[in-house]
């Protein structure tokens, strides 16, 4: 959570990489998900994003432990 919510160009640079990366591998048709990672549940505590496509997630593996 180091990134100010002030930093606005992190911000926008982030949504500028997303999406070219969605166009260049052709991820509109197929689907995808954005998968913000931070946190206690990391061996190295980081902020991390994950572009993910393929398969689907069941309702099973979508719910996030409270734990």
């Amino acid at each position: 959570m180091a990134v100010d919510s002030a930093q606005s160009a992190v911000y926008q640079e982030f949504i500028e990489v997303s999406q070219q990366l969605i166009r260049e591998f052709n991820l509109e048709q197929a689907g995808y998900r954005l998968i913000i990672n931070g946190g206690q549940y990391q061996t190295f505590p980081h902020l991390h994003v994950h572009l993910v496509s393929g398969s689907t997630i069941s309702p099973e593996e979508n719910n996030i432990s409270s734990n």
